[in-house]
């Protein structure tokens, strides 16, 4: 069974879905029921029903979710209570090194493509990032462009920019941010 729970943001409510208290996807803000509902049933495997429950675990990981949300908590933190999704082996790659990421620092795809072994790759890059599963847990608000600038993002750039401020990036007046030599 997929359980499905609303977490509370700043920008609005997001949908985590769980199966057996271990997270197995995330949706950001703005998230209407329609799309909600949408969101669980791609989620579901062959056979398997979703539901909106109010388990002790689906509570427990909203809860956890908002205070990460709201900077009492950390979203590493709940990487222990995710499930690594089916992904491409390229797209295993490509998340793990985004996991990799430390809180408060950012890299450019092209830095991410040349960690994965495949510098010309940006563009693949951003590909994955686009259809990461896990935002926030996979943080791919941390992958900017090359000249600094936010790029996009699932939640919005203010969401992106909110993410990053938080956790301790610097963003100039052009909305740029530094990038480390790597």
């Amino acid at each position: 069974m997929l359980d499905g729970s609303v977490f509370k943001t700043p920008f609005g409510e997001g949908l985590v879905a769980s199966r057996e208290g271990a997270i197995v996807a995330l949706w950001l803000p703005p998230l209407t029921m329609g799309q909600a509902n949408a969101a669980l049933e791609k989620a579901t495997r062959p056979g398997e029903r979703f539901r909106f429950v109010r388990t002790r675990e689906s509570l427990e990981l909203a809860d956890l979710l908002a205070k990460a949300c709201d900077g009492s908590g950390c979203f590493e933190d709940l990487r222990e209570r995710m499930v690594w999704p089916e992904l491409t082996p390229f797209a295993r790659e490509v998340s793990e090194a985004c996991a990799a990421i430390p809180r408060g620092e950012v890299r450019s795809y092209g830095q991410l493509a040349k960690a994965v072994g495949n510098p010309k790759g940006s563009r693949a890059i951003g590909g994955v990032m686009a259809r990461n599963p896990l935002p926030l847990l996979i943080p791919c608000h941390r992958v900017v462009r090359s000249d600094g600038s936010l790029g996009n993002y699932g939640g919005g750039l203010e969401m992106k920019r909110w993410l990053l401020e938080r956790e301790g990036v610097a963003i100039d007046a052009a909305g740029r941010t530094v990038l480390p030599a790597v």
